[in-house]
């Protein structure tokens, strides 16, 4: 009997010579805790300026325009400014543009 031995191999990394700056760079530009540190800074950052912003004053503004073609008349009775009982005078509301 035979026996089959099978060997598994695996590519090691690949190996870097640095200097001592280049390893400090290397570190903190590959480090999860210190690209999370950046985002946190950067969060907090943003979170910084939501907080000022709620305390700046806040400006609010609208606009209308109103253009009436044809205005609306209303009957009033003529007894109000003086004619004959009875009868009706027309009277238009309001302006005829608005803003």
């Amino acid at each position: 009997m035979s026996l089959l031995t099978t060997t598994w191999t695996f590519a090691q990394e690949e190996t870097y010579n640095f200097t001592l700056e280049e390893a400090i760079d290397f570190a903190l530009e590959n480090n999860y805790g210190a690209i999370n540190a950046d985002r946190d800074l950067l969060d907090a950052r943003k979170q910084k300026w939501e907080t000022i912003a709620t305390g700046l004053p806040q400006i609010d503004g609208a606009v209308s325009y109103q253009n009436q073609l044809k205005q609306p008349v209303s009957l009033l009775p003529a007894e109000l400014a003086g004619g004959e009982a009875g009868t009706f005078i027309p009277v238009v509301f309001g302006q005829p543009q608005t803003m």
